[in-house]
């Protein structure tokens, strides 16, 4: 995964979503942006924006994606929102399918609005509101403009054909925390990360912070994902119980990093089911109990892992502040695999933890 992470190294939050998406989705990126944004006293002027502008490009999502002849040719699970952010901008990018034909009108548009000052702006929009013209896909323009106009900065944009009928379209909205500088990171990045997970056939990826707070919103995301759909079943069930294990286990044993629990998730479609891969800063005082705790469970036959299970569990019921492991032996009584993991010395007193299970229908 060190290739996928590497351009994103210095950011401090980043987001890919691949998938359907809908307002309760929507509803749960907001709040990981607007929890990022509030550890800085500077970023908080920004929390009114930034949920409009994710809205936004959900809205160009799911028109896009509810016109009949895409729904016939292309998945859902191809569409992506990428949310980047470092000291100096937020970047948010969103990725879908659409008619070739379309791509003249689509270009004149933007670059209409691209060229005009924000009282021009204004006027253009309220001149599209007076006349009432607007077209099926939503507004003649009228998303695009409310982009440009709460971003302050153009909307940049790349098209990539598919086939002679369909092309992929990229659009990168940019929020510049000091307002002076451009926006530092080229559309290519995140076309170029959208690729490499696409090829890995990873549908989720998340960096940033693990702390509590954060952790409920990235849970409420993930929910939303694996819980709240129409097929439903059991094995989806167990993945969201893996990924509730896998994050408080990083809340508990993580450390601080920059100031909070930072850490990375990222999950991804095997030929049978899905792999779940955890990575996070750890202190000394837990690297040797770790270590020893997950060889020791790796090395319980099926019946073992069960009796040592129920053990813990009897003891959580009887003292719920008791903290036994209880988490990891649940993530491995639900994948019946090895837990795959790696230290990384980064110095004497922190080090890196890699974790990764992967989860299969039995």
């Amino acid at each position: 995964m060190h290739q996928i992470y590497e351009p994103i190294e210095n950011h401090n939050l980043y987001l890919s979503y691949f998938g359907s998406f809908s307002d309760t989705a929507t509803s749960d990126l907001m709040d990981l942006v607007q929890a990022f944004l509030s550890e800085d006293e500077t970023k908080r002027p920004f929390q009114k924006r930034l949920p409009f502008i994710v809205a936004e490009c959900y809205q160009n999502l799911v028109r896009h994606g509810q016109i009949e002849e895409l729904s016939k040719r292309f998945k859902s699970s191809e569409d992506n929102i990428q949310i980047a952010a470092n000291e100096e901008e937020i970047n948010i990018t969103s990725i879908n399918v659409i008619e070739r034909e379309r791509i003249p009108r689509l270009t004149e548009a933007i670059n209409t609005i691209n060229s005009l000052s924000k009282d021009e702006l204004r006027e253009y929009r309220m001149l599209i509101l007076n006349t009432g013209s607007f077209s099926k896909k939503g507004g003649a323009g009228l998303g695009l403009i409310e982009m440009a106009r709460k971003t302050g900065y153009p909307i940049r944009y790349k098209f990539v054909d598919i086939d002679d009928e369909y092309a992929r379209f990229y659009m990168t909205l940019d929020v510049v925390f000091n307002g002076q500088n451009k926006p530092q990171t080229p559309i290519e990045t995140y076309e170029k990360l959208y690729n490499e997970q696409v090829l890995d056939r990873f549908i989720f990826i998340f960096k940033g912070d693990f702390g509590e707070e954060s952790n409920e919103n990235l849970l409420g995301l993930l929910e939303t994902k694996y819980i709240e759909n129409e097929n439903l079943d059991f094995h989806e069930v167990e993945r969201f119980q893996i990924l509730v294990e896998m994050l408080q286990n990083v809340a508990k044993h993580g450390a601080e990093h920059k100031g909070r629990i930072e850490g990375t998730l990222g999950i991804k479609l095997t030929p049978t089911g899905q792999q779940i891969v955890v990575g996070n800063y750890i202190p000394s005082a837990k690297r040797k109990f770790l270590i020893d705790y997950l060889n020791e469970i790796n090395g319980l036959d099926s019946q073992a892992l069960k009796t040592r299970y129920l053990k813990e569990m009897s003891k959580l019921n009887d003292s719920p502040d008791h903290n036994g492991g209880f988490g990891l032996l649940q993530i491995a009584r639900l994948v019946k695999h090895p837990l795959d993991f790696v230290v990384h010395s980064l110095d004497e007193k922190k080090h890196f933890l890699s974790f990764q299970v992967t989860h299969e229908p039995s």
